[in-house]
């Protein structure tokens, strides 16, 4: 152990899976309570917990049943929140091409 405690490795400053999670169905952050951090603009996962199988934010338990899914359907606060994510997503991929762009000048 070094003298400030944990060794880490150089650039990891956390516990290796103490990272936030991503949800795959409305793209909020932090689906497992474990995790959940209140982050100035940051979402959290606004997903319903599966009546059939228990989790939350799992893409396949909005397959129709038929195709081996349980069914469910997204709810309007899910799929705002996904397109908002997605903004910030893109808005944050023009601003670092910007600035890459700017670079190689």
């Amino acid at each position: 152990m070094g003298i400030f405690g944990w060794s880490y490795p150089p650039g990891c400053s956390s516990v290796p899976g103490d990272e936030p999670t991503w949800c795959e169905v409305c793209g909020g952050q932090d689906i497992d309570p474990r995790h959940a951090r209140p982050e100035r603009g940051r979402f959290a996962c606004v997903c319903p917990e599966c009546p059939e199988c228990g989790e939350v934010g799992n893409p396949g338990c909005y397959r129709p049943v038929a195709e081996g899914g349980h069914g469910l359907v997204k709810s309007e606060a899910q799929s705002r929140q996904g397109e908002a994510v997605l903004e910030i997503q893109r808005k944050a991929d023009e601003d670092m091409a910007r600035a890459y762009g700017k670079e190689d000048a």
